[in-house]
């Protein structure tokens, strides 16, 4: 009623006013749906914002920072970071042996400055597993709290040992 009332200024005959109606329902249900699935998928992937806010004044041209979203760290620190300067965990290659061991053995060279790890990529365990290879060389600089889609997800910076002392 409310919807047909609306459209009476136009001047428009009843039935042509109750399609008007219906297609407004039908547009505003719509758009309704669009919303909600942007907001979910906007939840599909952590949010890095706060992340680049603390690493961006720790970065200098000889910052290396080891990270499993490098995509997203590469577009967001391009002012700051040179591709050669980001790697990306479980790709990187030492002394010929890749995935998870190359990155094991590459925190436990201190070849990174800096260890991200979202919490999103990686196989179960992977980031149990390179936590431990960096015990004694990194410490947890800070963790955020991510709401996803699916839940919360812990996005933790490492630094190395030294780093900023």
């Amino acid at each position: 009623y409310g919807l047909l009332r609306l459209t009476q200024p136009f001047h428009l005959p009843r039935a042509v006013n109750a399609q008007w109606a219906v297609i407004t329902l039908v547009l505003m249900a719509l758009a309704w749906g669009g919303l909600h699935q942007r907001v979910w998928l906007e939840r599909q992937y952590p949010d890095l914002s706060p992340v680049v806010e603390e690493l961006r004044p720790l970065v200098t041209p000889q910052t290396v920072v080891m990270t499993d979203t490098d995509a997203l760290l590469r577009y967001l620190l391009a002012d700051r970071l040179q591709p050669d300067q980001v790697v990306l965990a479980y790709w990187v290659d030492v002394d010929g042996v890749g995935g998870e061991v190359g990155a094991q053995r590459f925190v436990a060279r201190q070849r990174a400055d800096y260890v991200l790890l979202d919490g999103y990529y990686g196989q179960p365990g992977q980031h149990e597993r390179l936590r431990q290879a960096m015990d004694d060389h990194y410490r947890l600089r800070r963790q955020w709290p991510m709401q996803m889609s699916w839940g919360v997800r812990n996005v933790e910076l490492y630094e190395r040992k030294g780093v900023t002392e």
